[in-house]
């Protein structure tokens, strides 16, 4: 059994909020491209934010909410840039539920650093932070996430400053978001068995005489997560949110509710449901589960 605790939400309520910024926003990538899919499409800033005047993005909602996860998925911030997530009881933003800076008032980064400098060969681009680099950075989606203590609360801000990347791998001035998350989460361990599983894709076409070529397609994450022992409050959790979300609507997922931040990295992210939801009995009151996920790429 695995000491992390693996995260699902499939409760957003990002797209419910009413969205409001002093940050300008490109006309033909406005904020609200943000609160819904494909993630190709994505909002996108004309400039980039400063510790000083960052990018925000404030939500509102009619009544409060339960939150315990947030998350922006598809940046193209660095890892190494800033963000900060507050959460609000009124809508005048008065009333602090929640804040991810620490106790010394440090902000986080998008990603903290993810090696031990001393294992880093002197002279490397990303020797001194730690972080990872950026030619194995931009091998995965960036998403940011936040999982919050649970809170009801009845708005949110985002601020987010530093640089970002071109798809090429150059210095973008803006910066861009795919989609945004937040709500309530489903916390549990994963048992032995559960996997993890990158598919490259691609077509392959062998030639005749040998050899073969390739026509490489967008590479997707897959998972297989296993519950050994699911006693009825999860098993019922579980099976609401299989009814929920069927094989189309998006959920949100960490394998280890950030306890390991180099593992959400390469394996949180947003994925939709596949294969059925049941639950094999081993005992009058508890079962046994499988549930398959694969990646939304687009």
């Amino acid at each position: 059994m695995s000491a992390w605790q693996a995260l699902l939400s499939d409760t957003n309520l990002f797209p419910a909020a009413t969205l409001s910024s002093p940050t300008a926003w490109s006309a033909l990538a406005p904020l609200s491209l943000c609160q819904t899919l494909p993630l190709s499409a994505r909002a996108a800033t004309l400039a980039l934010g400063t510790a000083e005047a960052p990018v925000i993005i404030e939500g509102v909602w009619s009544d409060r909410q339960f939150v315990a996860y947030a998350g922006l998925f598809q940046l193209n911030l660095r890892q190494s840039a800033g963000v900060r997530l507050e959460l609000f009881g009124d809508a005048a933003m008065t009333e602090t539920l929640f804040d991810t800076r620490d106790g010394a008032g440090a902000d986080r980064a998008v990603f903290p650093p993810l090696l031990d400098p001393a294992t880093i060969r002197f002279g490397a681009s990303h020797q001194f932070r730690g972080d990872l680099p950026a030619e194995d950075f931009a091998l995965y989606p960036t998403h940011v996430h936040v999982v919050v203590p649970l809170v009801r609360a009845r708005a949110f801000r985002w601020s987010l400053w530093g640089e970002a990347d071109q798809a090429d791998g150059s210095a973008a001035g803006h910066v861009e978001i795919g989609h945004g998350w937040i709500g309530d989460s489903l916390q549990f361990a994963r048992s032995t068995g559960s996997a993890d599983t990158y598919d490259p894709r691609g077509v392959i076409v062998e030639m005749a005489g040998g050899g073969a070529i390739v026509e490489p397609e967008a590479g997707g994450r897959a998972l297989s997560i296993v519950r050994d022992v699911l006693e009825r409050p999860l098993r019922d959790a579980v099976t609401d949110m299989a009814r929920r979300v069927g094989q189309h609507r998006p959920v949100a997922y960490l394998p280890t509710s950030g306890a390991d931040p180099a593992e959400d990295l390469r394996w949180g992210g947003l994925y939709q449901r596949r294969g059925t939801q049941s639950n094999t009995w081993s005992y009058p009151t508890i079962a046994q589960s499988t549930i398959a996920f694969e990646e939304i790429v687009t």
